[in-house]
């Protein structure tokens, strides 16, 4: 794997040998600073977050943001020293209705079934 395709992998996807690799970069650059991270939508959906590595070698400090109640329950549950999970939504400031819908991940303030607006969730454009 190139390192561009390493990149990559380490910021879509959650595998290990790219999640180990957030543990050699911080090694290897010799961190001395301590990374804030703010996960906004934190639902542990996916397993492992991307940046557990860095949490567990200490190079790093969470704020998530996650309000379905369950979801935020577990992330509590599983939560070390270094990571804060608040019962909040982020967006435009103004009020809202969030949707929670059966499928984990999948909350929206769009209303079910119907089809967004252009551009919306689109891949590649």
């Amino acid at each position: 794997m190139t390192p561009k395709e390493e990149f990559e992998n380490t910021m879509y996807y959650s595998s290990i040998p790219a999640v180990a690799g957030l543990t050699s970069l911080a090694a290897f650059l010799n961190l001395t600073v301590t990374i804030k991270i703010v996960d906004v939508g934190a639902n542990p959906i996916d397993g492992v977050a991307p940046y557990a590595p860095l949490l567990e070698g200490g190079h790093a400090e969470v704020v998530g943001f996650e309000p379905n109640p369950e979801a935020l329950a577990e992330l509590k549950r599983n939560k070390g020293p270094r990571e804060v999970y608040l019962p909040h939504a982020v967006g435009d400031g103004g009020r809202h209705e969030l949707r929670f819908c059966q499928a984990a991940g999948m909350s929206s303030l769009l209303e079910p079934g119907r089809v967004p607006p252009s551009g919306v969730g689109a891949v590649g454009k």
